[in-house]
């Protein structure tokens, strides 16, 4: 209601209202003090839909007038009510209208849905019921009567009361002066000339009190740019012009000059920044008519086809009542009746568990005395179970329960004497309309053949890791990939360089990553003096000491590198997404382009199977005519250099492009030189990294996303939301990007149109090659890289030589020199004892020689070769890095696992169970348990015991719960050792203590953890970030939030992917300093939350195995065998907070296994 968005722009403006409780004697209704004008529909309509609603008019009226008398006495104020409807807010009204006609369709259902439950004695849904209520209180509509019925009973106990022709704050604007106080929860007040002090009344009868020069001083404005800047906006009478809210028009207006808001509206729709956008020829009479001259005409009466809700509502509200007094009368009866069987039946009352809230609460369940087989419900049971429901004509569930209470004697026959011992004869529960059992006793049913999962090993090699696509191959494809696996198997080890031996590591092994901390810490403990170097017999006497390299000069560089990588990355994102938009958008579309479009994306197609099934063009090299790394490399090369591309077949497509972009004004004009620029950084060396990601990026955002709108649109189209002659179908003779515009036109642009990689510093990939070239263009790093070379004589090295003498060394060989200490196989162990309480975690990660790699490789090549005995641990880095700045990730082979057991290339008799090996991997290790243990004797075989000594836990994993727990342990679990110590009761404060010789019962554990616990890392890092945001920077100017959210929209029927980045040019520099600089404070904050996430699944993770005597910090003792079941059913989430049941179960299965 009013200008939307105005009161919280100015408390964003830095204008804070003074808080105050009419209790006080300031702010205390008196017959002395200033006049005050009370709008009573603006202040106090929810007090009046809730009187109305829920009572009598008499008593209704009651209630309003208790609320005013809280702010005003009858002597000393006026109360103003709204007339009829205005012309100017007709536009409003109706969407109102709209809004409660909707409401009280909704709310029809809703009470439908209520009533056939009540009539059928069903439980009330909750949530049904309060959106019944919640639709009504949309839908009420204060009728004519009793706002006639209100005023004539305000005016009987002595108030003045004004009837308004229309609206009740332009009669107020007009009587008022500027000694007056107006309240009111209306907006518009704020810009009404003769208006200068409001109340706003807030809950608990509390009120906000706002002195209008004050906020004019806070917002560096006069009364009249005030008064224009309301007309102009977002407010009841006219819309605003499209991306000009209340921020970006106060920018404009407050720089204009005038002595009238007509005159100030008329110079800010004269500005070239609004004519661009005003496409509607926007004036603003409307607004100009209330908010100056303070006038409104009243709407003349007409035809509507909206129904209307104010007759409808009273008879649902009554049928609502009505509904709630039955089903209050059914639960009662319900309550009777369990009552008279309580009374009926013995036994002793159960206890409820412990209701103190405890984070990690493990629940112990009470146990059965004198019970040996207390789950199991005998067959007798069921009998007189049966028997009574049939005979009484009660539910099953009163039935059990007067099962239960008879005499064994008198109910029982002879019969089911000798089974007396198994009766049930412990606590008695609550009746349930089952009858609890342990799902281990049960045995289900199969499931339909359809749905039964049947393991099969791969016919053919999967293409895609997941293996869940296996990709049909044609003949030439397979001969030829034959031909290149038995070249490369054939090939001896021995004569391998070390791209050779590099090639064969990630076709036997995982490429892992290990996050291993900041840069600036690995750095430093890198190039420490107490760090021992990695001995290489190549290195000689002259090589210089890494204690001596100052760390900020590795960093700094480093960095350095890293920022021009990512420029180049975002000029390239740049030019494609403003070519996209000028050929697509404002028509500049020429045959030509379509080449270039195809160069930078592979084209999708529809196969013969239907428009569903979707396959890429070009996939295979040979058959694809278009070399998009080639392309989008040489085009970062010239974005990065300047040089102008070469004179291949690439190079002219890239001129052509190049030129095209020029002639649409996206590149400035360049005659090519025949000098080449020389830059710091070569731009193969940076831009390597950039050129793969960014063709994996368009790939991922045109063609997939063109398959997932097809996808989208096709359902939308099958349900009849859309028109009957829309094409959605995806053409194979034009480029993805085409077809992908297209489609996300017909869904309404609610997608961005062009990837754009934010102004937070990216991941960039470096090889140790990289690494080389960029630290040579450093002299202080030059020298070191030149003193660990030795060549013959004394000659001094040049990089191709040290790049040279690099190929003869292991991989990781500098990263473990420079870059960090994980690695360094001769302090490996030493160091990772030391820090495994305190100190930053180690990997036990080394940079192997070319002799320890061949040695490693050559196990897999021979004949006997069997996966079942292959114990290797830990990790080996293949020479690469990812970095940001601030952190430092290595890319490592994982060597505990093989490619040939998770792909199945081996023999099926070799390959290791599933259930007991991770030698495939973690993902390959998560089977149905039932497709490997078949029998007894398979437990006896994998686990060497018998089932029934077997401790269990199951898992399950959800959104508002992210994990459920529930342990089984036989004979009381693993004894005193873990379970005694670490475990306790349901209170979470008294260790449970047991005699080492007693007999050890069956017990059994539950254990809950909630989302909402495992968020308050990131919450409160949100919160910061949030608070920070909202800061206002040097000289009182914008804060990062207002200048993010004055942003041009990038998706919408309004997005502007050029207007866009010229808004992002003009705070390029402060929203740079705020995610990358201060060093690096904002990921900083942000890496120090996501280790305090890790922190919060390592000690559900502990709880959960300290249930059967485990901890994290120790392996499995031999003699407790045990089963972790989990479950592996996949549901995604669309609504609250992102569900954390697939980060806990990878980190779960990665810490356990």
């Amino acid at each position: 209601m009013g200008v939307v968005g105005a009161w919280p722009f100015i408390r964003k403006k830095g204008y804070e209202p003074t808080l105050a409780h009419p209790d006080s004697a300031r702010f205390k209704p008196t017959n002395e003090g200033p006049f005050r004008h009370i709008d009573v529909l603006g202040c106090y309509f929810t007090t009046i839909r809730r009187a109305y609603s829920c009572n009598d008019e008499a008593k209704a009226q009651s209630i309003v007038e208790t609320a005013i008398r809280k702010h005003a006495v009858p002597t000393n104020s006026a109360l103003y009510i709204d007339g009829q409807p205005s012309q100017e807010k007709r536009a409003t009204n109706l969407r109102r209208q709209e809004i409660r006609d909707m409401a009280v369709k909704q709310a029809e259902l809703d009470i439908i849905c209520l009533e056939d439950r009540v009539n059928a004695k069903q439980k009330m849904r909750k949530q049904v019921y309060f959106s019944a209520k919640k639709n009504l209180e949309k839908a009420f509509s204060w009728s004519l009567d009793s706002k006639l019925g209100l005023v004539e009973f305000l005016r009987s106990n002595g108030w003045n009361v004004v009837e308004c022709d229309t609206e009740a704050d332009v009669m107020i604007a007009r009587m008022s002066i500027s000694s007056d106080i107006v309240v009111s929860r209306d907006s518009d007040f704020l810009f009404y000339h003769n208006v200068e002090t409001i109340w706003r009344p807030i809950s608990n009868s509390k009120l906000f009190v706002y002195n209008i020069p004050q906020v004019l001083d806070a917002l560096q404005v006069n009364k009249d740019q005030w008064t224009a800047l309301a007309v102009v906006s977002k407010n009841d009478y006219t819309a605003n012009i499209n991306s000009l809210g209340l921020h970006s028009n106060h920018g404009i207006i407050k720089n204009l000059e005038g002595t009238d808001p007509a005159h100030i509206v008329d110079q800010y729709l004269a500005s070239p920044e609004v004519q661009l956008k005003n496409a509607d020829g926007q004036t603003f009479c409307e607004s100009l008519r209330v908010f100056v001259q303070n006038q409104q005409t009243v709407l003349v009466s007409e035809t509507s086809s909206l129904i209307s809700s104010e007759a409808t509502y009273p008879s649902l509200r009554a049928r609502l009542f009505r509904l709630k007094e039955q089903y209050s009368a059914i639960v009662q009866s319900r309550q009777e009746d369990t009552d008279r069987l309580k009374s009926q039946s013995s036994g002793s009352p159960r206890h409820k568990s412990c209701q103190t809230f405890n984070r990690y609460r493990t629940i112990d369940r009470p146990e059965v005395k004198g019970a040996t087989d207390h789950h199991q419900k005998t067959e007798d049971e069921e009998c007189v179970v049966s028997k009574l429901s049939i005979d009484t004509g009660e539910s099953p569930v009163r039935a059990i329960t007067a099962a239960s209470s008879l005499p064994s004697a008198t109910t029982i026959s002879t019969t089911t004497t000798k089974h007396a011992e198994k009766t049930r004869k412990g606590p008695c529960h609550r009746p349930r309309y089952v009858w609890k059992t342990r799902s281990r006793q049960i045995r289900q049913e199969p499931p339909a053949s359809m749905k039964q999962y049947k393991l099969k090993p791969w016919k053919k090699v999967p293409e895609q890791p997941s293996g869940s696509d296996v990709v049909e191959k044609e003949e030439e494809e397979e001969k030829e990939e034959e031909k290149e696996e038995t070249k490369r198997n054939r090939k001896d080890i021995s004569d391998m360089n070390k791209l050779g031996l590099l090639r064969c590591f990630e076709y036997e092994h995982p490429i892992v990553t290990l996050n291993v901390g900041t840069l600036n810490a690995n750095v430093r403990r890198a190039l420490a003096e107490d760090s021992i170097p990695v001995p290489n017999e190549a290195t000689t006497s002259k090589a210089a000491n890494p204690g001596s390299l100052s760390p900020e000069t590795v960093i700094d560089h480093l960095n350095e590198a890293v920022e021009t990588a990512a420029t180049v990355k975002r000029k390239l994102q740049r030019l494609v997404g403003g070519f996209i938009q000028l050929i697509f958008s404002r028509g500049a579309f020429e045959a030509s382009d379509r080449q270039i479009l195809d160069h930078l994306c592979p084209r999708t197609e529809t196969d013969a199977k239907g428009s569903s099934a979707i396959k890429s063009k070009g996939k295979r090299k040979k058959k694809c005519r278009y070399d998009h790394v080639g392309f989008v490399g040489m085009l970062a090369r010239y974005l990065h250099s300047g040089n102008p591309p070469g004179s291949s077949n690439i190079g002219n497509d890239v001129k052509r492009f190049i030129s095209r972009a020029q002639d649409l004004n996206l590149l400035p004009k360049q005659v090519w030189q025949p000098t080449r620029n020389v830059m710091k950084f070569p731009a193969v060396t940076v831009t390597r990294s950039i050129t793969s990601d960014l063709v994996a990026q368009f790939s991922r955002f045109y063609k997939i996303g063109s398959v997932k709108l097809h996808d989208k649109l096709e359902k939308q189209f099958k349900k009849g939301l859309l028109a009957a002659g829309v094409n959605i179908a995806i053409d194979d003779n034009v480029s993805a990007i085409e077809n992908f515009i297209r489609l996300n036109k017909i869904n309404g642009d609610r997608w961005n149109t062009v990837p754009i990689t934010p102004v937070e510093q990216p991941f960039i990939l470096f090889s140790e090659l990289d690494l080389v070239k960029i630290f040579w263009s450093n002299p202080i790093l030059k020298d070191w890289l030149s003193g660990n070379v030795r060549l013959k004589g004394d000659a001094k090295p040049a990089l191709t030589d040290v790049v040279g003498w690099l190929s003869t060394q292991g991989p990781g060989w500098l990263i473990s020199k420079l870059l960090t200490d994980n690695g360094r196989v001769d302090r490996q162990d030493s160091e990772r004892k030391r820090r495994r309480r305190n100190g930053p975690k180690m990997f036990n990660a080394r940079a192997m020689n070319k002799e320890a790699m061949k040695e490693h490789l050559s196990q897999f090549r021979e004949p006997g070769f069997d996966p079942r005995n292959y114990s290797d641990k830990g990790y080996a880095l293949s020479g690469s890095i990812r970095t940001d700045g601030f952190r430092l990730q290595l890319l490592s082979f994982k060597l505990g696992e093989l490619n040939s057991v998770r792909y199945k290339r081996l023999s099926e008799d070799v390959l290791p169970d599933r259930i007991t090996s991770t030698v495939g991997g973690v993902d390959y290790h998560l089977t149905e348990i039932r497709n490997v243990v078949k029998s007894r004797d398979d437990v006896t075989r994998l686990l060497g015991c018998e089932p029934e000594d077997i401790n269990i836990i199951g898992l399950d994993l959800g959104q508002t719960c992210v994990v459920g727990a529930s342990a089984i342990l036989p004979n009381g679990g693993p004894g005193k050792d873990r379970a005694d110590e670490a475990r306790f009761d349901v209170n979470g404060d008294v260790q449970m203590k047991e005699s080492k010789n007693a007999a050890k019962p069956e017990k059994f554990y539950n254990f809950v953890v909630t989302q909402k616990a495992l968020y308050q890392s990131i919450f409160k890092n949100r919160r910061w970030m949030d608070k920070e945001k909202k800061k206002p920077g040097s000289n009182n100017s914008e804060s990062i939030t207002d200048i993010e959210s004055g942003l041009a929209p990038r998706a919408g029927e309004d997005s502007d992917f050029l207007k866009y980045l010229e808004c992002l040019d003009q705070a390029a520099m402060r929203l740079h300093d705020f995610y990358n600089g201060n060093h690096h404070r904002f990921k900083r904050r942000g890496w120090d939350a996501r280790k305090a996430f890790e922190a919060e699944f390592a000690v559900i993770t502990d709880r959960i195995l300290g249930i059967v005597g485990g901890s994290i910090s120790r392996k499995r003792d031999e003699s407790c065998k045990m089963v972790i079941a989990m479950g592996l059913g996949q549901f995604s989430s669309k609504t609250k907070l992102t569900s954390l049941h697939t980060a806990f179960m990878a980190y779960f299965v990665r810490k356990v296994t």
